[in-house]
């Protein structure tokens, strides 16, 4: 078996960077249908603005049938990377939370397939990231899906249903 990191999970990027001044900034949509559990990741360079919420979204298609919100209650922080590479576990509350001021974040998501409704047909995620108004705000979204449902050296895609 390879400890090779690309044949044991699938990295895609969600989000490239990004100025998102003016606009919210959305991530792509990835399917969790080969694979039962995913890592977001989301980074800031520059980030001007006061806060901006972050809420997570399910659909039955990576073109966004039927979205409606995704429930997470926790998520992990790293508020200066400049300083520290240690991650805060954060409570999520009505399941959106605020970034804060700070420039150069991390925040980790970690959502299991399972977690989405899977009853009704929905294998899809992205993240959602409020505009930031007029600030200037580099950002950018990686989603790393895990446990993959199918061993391969090349796993399947995920930006496809």
């Amino acid at each position: 078996m390879s400890n090779q990191l690309v044949q044991k999970m699938k990295i895609i990027s969600g989000l490239n960077p990004l100025d998102s001044t003016g606009a919210a900034a959305n991530g792509d949509y990835i399917s969790l249908k080969n694979s039962h559990h995913v890592t977001i990741i989301i980074k800031w360079g520059v980030s001007l603005v006061a806060t901006q919420a972050i809420t997570l979204t399910q659909a039955t298609s990576v073109a966004g049938a039927g979205a409606k919100a995704l429930s997470f209650t926790k998520t992990w922080v790293n508020a200066d990377t400049t300083s520290s590479d240690a991650f805060v576990k954060t409570t999520v509350t009505s399941d959106t939370y605020d970034k804060t001021a700070a420039s150069q974040q991390i925040h980790v998501i970690e959502i299991d397939a399972s977690q989405l409704d899977v009853e009704n047909g929905f294998d899809c995620i992205r993240v959602n990231l409020e505009s930031p108004g007029a600030n200037a705000t580099l950002q950018d979204i990686t989603y790393i899906a895990s446990r993959l449902r199918h061993a391969s050296t090349n796993p399947n895609a995920q930006i496809t249903d």
